[in-house]
C-alpha cells in the first residue's frame, strides 16, 4: 500500500512537471525565445542592459503585487486569493541575490506573503527540486541562509528578460 502511494505521488509530480512545461511553452514569447536559443541565436541574452531590465522587471512585479494587496485591502489570510507564494519567494531571492543581500528562511517566509507553514513547505520543495540552496549560518546556529542555485537564477533571468519585452 505504501509503495503504491509513493508511486502515485511520483506520477503526480511528473504530471505536474509536464503540465508546467506545457503551460510555459504555450506562451508565445517563451516559445519564440526557446526557438531562438535552439537556433543558437542567444546574443540577446548576453546584453548587460538586459540583465538590468530583468532585475527592474522583478522589482516591478513584486511592487505591483504588494500594491494590489493594499488596494484590495487584503488581510494576510485573504491574500491566497491572489497569492503565488513560491513566485514571490523566487522574485525576492532573485532581487536579493542581485543586490548582494543574504536571505534567511524566516525572511523568505515573510516574502511569500502567505502562511509560514506554506512557505516552509515550498522552501523544502524548492531545495529538493534544485532551485534554491540552504546553508547554515556559521555565526548563528539558529539561522539558515537560502539562495538561488545558478540554474534557477539563469531560468529566472531568461524568463524576466523575455517577459519584460512583452
Amino acid at each position: 500500500m505504501e509503495k503504491q502511494h509513493r508511486e502515485e505521488g511520483a506520477l503526480d509530480d511528473l504530471l505536474d512537471r509536464v503540465v508546467a512545461i506545457e503551460t510555459l511553452f504555450s506562451h508565445p514569447t517563451v516559445r519564440h525565445d526557446y526557438e531562438l536559443m535552439e537556433a543558437g541565436d542567444d546574443e540577446q541574452y548576453d546584453d548587460e542592459s538586459s540583465n538590468r531590465t530583468a532585475i527592474e522587471y522583478a522589482r516591478d512585479i513584486l511592487a505591483l503585487r504588494r500594491k494590489r494587496d493594499r488596494l484590495f485591502r487584503l488581510r494576510p489570510a485573504s491574500r491566497r486569493l491572489f497569492g503565488e507564494p513560491v513566485w514571490d519567494m523566487l522574485l525576492d531571492l532573485y532581487i536579493s541575490d542581485t543586490e548582494g543581500r543574504k536571505v534567511s528562511v524566516s525572511s523568505l517566509c515573510i516574502a511569500s506573503a502567505g502562511p509560514p507553514t506554506t512557505a516552509l513547505r515550498a522552501i523544502k520543495t524548492l531545495i529538493y527540486e534544485g532551485y534554491i540552496d540552504r546553508k547554515d549560518d556559521p555565526e548563528d546556529g539558529r539561522r539558515i541562509w537560502v539562495s538561488l542555485t545558478p540554474k534557477c537564477r539563469e531560468l529566472l533571468t531568461d524568463l524576466l528578460r523575455s517577459s519584460s519585452r512583452m
